[in-house]
């Protein structure tokens, strides 16, 4: 059995085929349809990449130690503001690699 994975945008398909010596080539893989996102939906991952990043980067800059701050409470804040950071990260990487992948 072969498998490929393909991550697009947060969204992870599996594609599989069986390979077995009597198919004939046409019947013996499953091909993957290229999927191309409309520009309605790129500009949404592009504004939620930003908002997300908008987001932590406030979550981090406000973040101080102060008197009743508990460890708990200070590290558990500084790493959502990193998930943040990454998924706006990868949210515009995501745009990217669509754009990318459309005009070549």
């Amino acid at each position: 059995m072969k498998g490929r994975i393909c991550l697009l945008l947060g969204r992870i398909k599996v594609f599989s085929g069986d390979i077995m010596a009597h198919e004939t080539h046409h019947t013996s893989h499953h091909y993957a349809q290229k999927e191309e996102l409309p520009e309605g939906r790129l500009a949404l991952f592009w504004i939620m990449g930003a908002v997300s990043m908008l987001a932590g980067a406030w979550i981090a800059g406000r973040l101080e130690w102060v008197l009743g701050t508990t460890a708990l409470s200070y590290y558990g804040a500084l790493f959502v503001s990193f998930l943040l950071f990454l998924f706006g990260g990868l949210a515009w990487i995501g745009v990217a690699v669509s754009v990318a992948h459309h005009k070549g």
